[in-house]
């Protein structure tokens, strides 16, 4: 540990953090293969997170598990949240290569697994592995391109790694339901095996070995020093009887179980036992409750969650709503969501111009929320009769937004803090949006099938109805395959279903633009800061497109 080390320090990005920035350019035939290594993998993890999205009902269908289609989107996001922390730390326990390649091997060992599952138990824990993986792809990544460029020339990179990302997600959603409607599923997954490979060998060849801090030191007291194992099991604990919690909502039981009752206690408990540990225990906390307690941090924080437990919700849900209530087919959804991809991509980079140009982003921000609360009013009104063209054009207007908003909010928090606590307001900022993350996707679906069920057994009646209701529960697939009228009813509860999702997305959009009002309208600092926000625009960009990928990635 080094003299500059304090209980301050933010897990996830020491490693960025703990050691001089290089200030001459390595060789272009020594930076061009480092780079060839990480993007291949950046490319293929952002084309998995969107093809697992878009095919969320075809692979739930296809194990008769639709109920628990949600939990594919969870289960992943659950493991991106509760590593991503460790990620930043192991990088300087046993070097930023050995890193990588771990989580590399993670993510493909999850990809192939995932191919091969043969029900529903088994797809989720590939999905797990796979979140292993995934959950320190973009941390060691960064942290490796940190180390060999200087930050005068890191923002082109930066973005360059924006753009990468950027045709990982849009041309996973299209590659994905094309793949599905010819080959099905599986396909899309057997895909990604051999660029992973590929992705592995370059990381294995291109990029030198490094040696961890404390090399000499055993390596258990190396994590029991550098790690907040305390902080982490019990933001796990939280997260984990939550979780629980909501998974009984789809069930129709929830009030009758007693586990239920004991999982939300211990989930209020471990919530509360997380602060005080960070506050007043932990000698290198996960979160810095300081921040919190402070206008404009604690305004970030909050608007970061629940913009990101929207935005997750939606993204899964969305498509779900066009293939059951609209009749599309992937393919079809896919190919009308690529707009929305690459307007994900720019918005953050026209956020960071204007921030750039005027030096302000109150407003900004708050008309960008705004824009995003906006552009779902229309989904209150989705019938069993959608509109097939202008939800896709609202989508469009939703992605460019919070792409704005998120890059917007992280620079007013680096303003708003000192120069040693910037790394950590970053990190609790994406610690608030992962978590948002999960619980987004997983509260939202669980409330989806108990709406569902309900909506069914008001319609469908009859000797068979118990039979259909659990048929169409279990196979979302087959609704358009039903015999009239069975099949409008069918539509119309999945279309009430999902208006109730909707609502409560913008409900939670209407949150994060109330809390965007509250961020200080505070001018941007200059001279030695203005390059510190620059860089922090660029990392926002690809930190922002990967994570709302995997919107897609989740999955």
């Amino acid at each position: 540990m080094t003299a500059a080390d304090t209980e301050h320090t933010p897990l996830v990005r020491r490693a960025a953090n703990s050691h001089a920035h290089t200030s001459e350019m390595p060789p272009m035939r020594v930076l061009m293969p480092v780079c060839a290594a990480l993007w291949t993998m950046t490319f293929t993890a952002s084309l998995d997170g969107t093809i697992a999205a878009m095919l969320l009902g075809s692979i739930s269908a296809s194990f008769n598990s639709s109920e628990q289609a949600a939990w594919i989107g969870s289960i992943y996001l659950l493991a991106v949240c509760c590593v991503s922390p460790l990620y930043g730390r192991l990088g300087d326990i046993i070097g930023r290569k050995r890193s990588f390649i771990a989580a590399e091997v993670l993510f493909l060992v999850g990809t192939i697994w995932c191919a091969c599952a043969r029900s529903m138990a088994e797809f989720l824990a590939a999905r797990l592995v796979t979140g292993l993986g995934g959950g320190g792809l973009s941390t060691i990544a960064s942290v490796i391109l940190s180390h060999m460029i200087p930050l005068k020339n890191r923002g082109v990179f930066q973005g360059l790694t924006n753009i990468v990302f950027g045709l990982g997600t849009g041309t996973g959603a299209p590659l994905g339901g094309w793949i599905n409607d010819a080959v099905g599923w599986r396909g899309a997954f057997y895909i990604q095996v051999p660029v992973l490979i590929i992705a592995v060998a370059l990381t294995v060849a291109c990029i030198d070995a490094d040696e961890p801090d404390e090399s000499g030191t055993p390596l258990h007291v190396r994590l029991a020093r550098n790690v907040d194992f305390g902080g982490i099991a019990l933001f796990i604990t939280m997260l984990l009887s939550a979780l629980y919690a909501i998974a009984h909502i789809g069930e129709g039981n929830w009030f009758a179980d007693p586990w239920m009752a004991l999982s939300t206690v211990l989930a209020v408990v471990a919530l509360v036992a997380f602060y005080l540990w960070e506050a007043r225990v932990a000698s290198m906390p996960v979160m810095l409750v300081d921040i919190l307690h402070e206008r404009t941090g604690g305004s970030v924080c909050w608007n970061n969650f629940f913009l990101s437990f929207a935005a997750f919700a939606y993204s899964y849900q969305f498509p779900l709503f066009f293939q059951t209530v609209g009749g599309l087919s992937p393919a079809v959804i896919g190919t009308r969501m690529i707009p929305s991809s690459v307007l994900l991509s720019t918005g953050s980079v026209l956020a960071g111009v204007y921030m750039q140009r005027t030096g302000r982003y109150y407003h900004y921000t708050v008309t960008c929320a705004a824009a995003a609360v906006m552009s779902m009013v229309p989904t209150l009104f989705f019938g069993a009769n959608p509109p097939l063209v202008m939800p896709f054009v609202y989508n469009m207007v939703l992605s460019f937004s919070q792409a704005g908003v998120l890059t917007c909010t992280l620079i007013a928090l680096i303003n708003c803090v000192s120069r040693e606590h910037v790394g950590v307001s970053t990190g609790m900022s994406y610690l608030f949006r992962t978590t948002g993350q999960v619980l987004g996707v997983s509260l939202t679906g669980e409330i989806m099938q108990f709406t569902l069920s309900n909506a069914l057994k008001k319609r469908v009646t009859g000797p068979d109805a118990q039979q259909i209701i659990d048929a169409v529960r279990h196979k979302s697939t087959i609704v358009h395959t039903l015999p009239e009228p069975l099949r409008t009813l069918v539509v119309e509860s999945y279309a009430i279903a999902l208006h109730y999702v909707f609502l409560i997305v913008i409900l939670s959009y209407f949150f994060s633009f109330a809390a965007a009002t509250l961020i200080r309208d505070v001018p941007l600092a200059t001279n030695q800061t203005d390059k510190r926000i620059r860089e922090a625009i660029n990392e926002e960009g690809e930190t922002h497109v990967e994570n709302y990928t995997t919107t897609q990635r989740a999955s």
